[in-house]
């Protein structure tokens, strides 16, 4: 029988002891944080006696030990493993694709396998993305058909066809910490429910908003209606401490100064599933238990990788052409050679951690040069995919002491298990943590379609509701604090709807005035700045500031801060930006040179002309992207002139318009055209600097817009047939609007009138307030350590 149990953070406890019968129940949790911070919890909160009934254990110990019931004595293979393999798959396929690109085919792969592990199953769903990707995923399935490997998912659906009724007692499961189930796991469910008992623990938060889609609902046993009009508890009594953006640091520090907490160990928990890479430099220098990868073996791999490669480089160097593959002997040979200067030095807990994972280097290297005759060389694509795999296979979790004394815990959500009532818990909500809605909408609609009728589909929602289920958790207790940036429940929608069920009472911090001075130190700025009023011309890029943000676009444009770093030893994303575009306009001018010579060329007559030193690995490194990039440019266009019956491409084409007495200047990247119709497209480096389709026929990305305007007037005979951001980087990231989708023309018009509203209200602005449309926006503000508001 299968059942689903509602709790609350306040009676989670009790909810666990009263489905406890005798004998050994099994406790089931997601991971290995989730089951040893909930055995920590339950030894602590539950009778020594009800302690013995208890099995805390990982989903994949439970499968493992569903298999040995079965007689199955199966090697079970993990994400590692197969990204070995299907890398390979990946490099016969597609020899010049990117790493980015073999990584979202293989993140797609293992997804589809959580619906159904037959290719039958999940193929109609293929029809609705690209052909390249389509092949790879179906090549993926029958590789692991053919090789007979078994993953966790092919280990669900065994014991779903195999498990019968045991003559033993009947088993007793409780699944805990779930905040969701693949269909294939929730198959295997129901197969344990028709012999064993099977619990399902889930927040009753989470129950009260569940729809068909989601997974709890597929375990059939529920009505999805049940739980919509039951009580949740009381409002939560919470303390809060506000800091103004980039002073969390500050605020921690006096929060601690100002509680009685000296006996206490105190826990510091970023309100996220994992600890973000920023988050200890706020609390650094206390004595604290970091429970992160990201601060051990995640920064290790890293580095070893990096000085791995300039080690192969600096034996073999190739300075001034295209990346070669590196021999698999002189990689093992420089593994060694690296490990023995490790051994050689003194021991301490670093030196222990970089030998462990040059000893994982060497193992899959070996590995992968015993599995096969052809296995000879490496290239730069092979190594991305070794790095991750070490990666992977690295602790997940790992204790570093920072000091012996008074230890405390930094993490994100999976350490709240390992506090207690009695710590001093302190949850650190700001623009580094984001909110606590995260986006998991991977599909398109058509694939969505397809799999919603095969198994459960990821929602939003759900999983912003479990976050907030452990928010509410560790607020509830006495000893707890949020230190929260201010004003971010406005601009996070998740943490509005926290604070509505708070009952907050503010802890005073004596911020020192930083909030006060920020505010009038940039304002006086402004106010006194007497060239406020003239903008020479109008640019699709000021157009696109502004509205983002007033005050950003005035630091930015009115009374610039620069913020670029300038380097001679590094090429920052506008210069490559630069020479992909020269490049590619290059190769059209001399179609008769090879891409790769065309790259070269461009390449090193940009380095001496903007004094660059790269590297040999740099720019082994730089001209392996840039040739993938400029290829990618140059196939897009060749298709679309031949498509469109294009006969004449133009680049760089400059835009100077006045328009109700202001210039409108610009430079468009590329027009493609005939005697009736153009093409209109801009590139793009990487998919960040593309925008959504809502966005973009919302005009909230304003640039293409920007630019077909002024193109009506110098074009009226034409017809635009498409535009386009071209995202150089990975092609099917791009955003194309054709006259089919939407009429072009009318949608101009359109824009018009919102321009001419926002280029009024611009010169009429003489405050420049910091309205941010979004909090991104903030990550690219020349004055964003100084404003008082994002």
């Amino acid at each position: 029988m299968i059942q689903v149990i509602p709790y609350t953070f306040k009676n989670k406890t009790d909810v666990i002891r009263e489905n406890i019968v005798s004998g050994i129940i099994d406790i089931v949790c997601p991971g290995p944080q989730v089951a040893d911070g909930l055995r920590q919890q339950l030894q602590r909160e539950i009778d020594s006696s009800d302690a013995l009934n208890l099995n805390v254990i990982t989903f994949s110990k439970f499968l493992k030990d569903l298999l040995t019931t079965l007689g199955k004595n199966i090697e079970l293979k993990r994400k590692s493993d197969l990204l070995l393999t299907m890398s390979s798959v990946w490099r016969q396929m597609v020899p010049e694709g990117t790493y980015s690109a073999f990584v979202t085919s293989f993140d797609l792969f293992t997804e589809l396998r959580g619906f159904s592990t037959e290719l039958s199953v999940v193929e109609d769903a293929l029809e609705h993305i690209d052909d390249i990707t389509k092949r790879l995923v179906m090549s993926y399935y029958k590789i692991m058909e053919m090789l007979e490997y078994v993953d966790e998912y092919k280990a669900c659906s065994i014991v779903s066809s195999k498990y019968q009724q045991s003559e033993q007692i009947k088993k007793k499961y409780l699944m805990y910490g779930f905040s969701f189930m693949t269909g294939v796991q929730v198959d295997m469910l129901k197969t344990l429910g028709q012999y064993d008992d099977v619990i399902v623990l889930v927040p009753l938060n989470v129950l009260r908003e569940i729809k068909q889609v989601d997974w709890i609902s597929w375990l059939g046993v529920i009505d999805d209606s049940s739980f919509k009009d039951t009580q949740l508890e009381n409002v939560v009594d919470a303390q809060v401490a506000y800091c103004s953006k980039g002073r969390t640091g500050e605020a921690l520090e006096r929060v601690i100064a100002k509680i009685d907490a000296s006996d206490k160990r105190k826990c510091f928990i970023a309100c996220e599933k994992k600890m973000h890479k920023e988050f200890p430099l706020s609390v650094i220098g206390r004595g604290l238990l970091f429970k992160s990868e990201i601060v051990t073996f995640e920064v290790i791999v890293d580095s070893e990788f990096t000085r791995f490669k300039n080690e192969v480089i600096s034996q073999h160097p190739v300075r001034d052409k295209e990346l070669e593959p590196f021999s698999i002997e002189v990689c093992l040979k420089v593994v060694r050679q690296i490990i023995k200067e490790e051994i050689s030095s003194n021991f301490g807990t670093a030196n222990t951690m970089k030998i462990k994972v040059l000893l994982l280097m060497y193992e899959r290297f070996e590995s992968w040069a015993n599995s096969s005759d052809k296995n000879v060389n490496l290239t730069e694509f092979d190594l991305e995919v070794f790095q991750h795999i070490v990666s992977l296979d690295t602790p997940r979790i790992f204790l570093v002491a920072v000091e012996k004394d008074n230890m405390g815990i930094v993490g994100g959500f999976d350490v709240i298990p390992y506090t207690t009532n009695d710590d001093v818990v302190i949850l650190v909500a700001n623009s580094y943590t984001g909110d606590l809605v995260k986006s998991v909408d991977r599909y398109n609609h058509g694939v969505e379609t397809v799999l919603s009728s095969v198994g459960p589909i990821k929602r939003s929602r759900i999983e912003y509701l479990f976050a907030k289920a452990e928010v509410l958790e560790v607020l509830d207790r006495k000893n707890s604090i949020l230190v929260m940036e201010e004003g971010i429940d406005e601009i996070f929608p998740g943490w509005k709807e926290v604070l509505e069920e708070l009952n907050l009472k503010s802890v005073e911090v004596d911020q020192s005035g930083v909030f006060l001075e920020s505010l009038s130190f940039l304002n006086n700025i402004i106010a006194s700045d007497s060239s406020v009023e003239e903008r020479a011309s109008i640019t699709a890029g000021k157009l696109q500031s502004y509205m983002d943000c007033p005050r950003k676009f005035y630091f930015t444009y009115q009374n610039q801060v620069d913020q670029r770093v300038k380097s001679k030893k590094a090429l920052l994303p506008y210069h490559l930006g630069e020479i992909q575009h020269l490049s590619i306009k290059a190769w059209f001018e001399n179609k008769s040179n090879e891409i790769s010579v065309v790259v070269r060329e461009v390449f090193f007559a940009y380095l001496k002309q903007h004094e660059v030193e790269l590297g040999s690995f740099d720019i082994l490194k730089e001209l392996g992207r840039l040739k993938v990039s400029v290829e990618n440019g140059v196939n897009v266009l060749n298709k679309l002139l031949h498509d469109y019956s294009m006969d004449s491409i133009q680049f760089e084409v400059a835009i100077n318009v006045s328009v109700n007495e202001k210039k409108m200047v610009g430079r468009i990247d590329a027009i493609l055209s005939n005697d009736k119709e153009m093409v209109i497209i801009d590139f793009k480096r990487s998919a960040s600097g593309v925008p959504n389709k809502s966005d973009f026929l919302d005009f909230q990305a304003v640039q293409l817009w920007f630019y077909l305007a002024r193109l009506k007037s110098l074009e009226a005979s034409k017809k635009v047939k498409m535009i386009m951001y071209l995202n150089l980087d990975s092609v099917e990231d791009s955003l194309c609007i054709t006259n089919e989708m939407v009429n072009i023309d009318a949608m101009a018009d359109l824009y018009i009138e919102k321009e001419n509203n926002i280029v009024s209200t611009m010169c009429a602005d003489k405050k420049f307030l910091p309205t941010p449309a979004s909090v991104d926006v903030c990550n690219y503000c020349p004055v964003k350590g100084l404003c008082e508001r994002d």
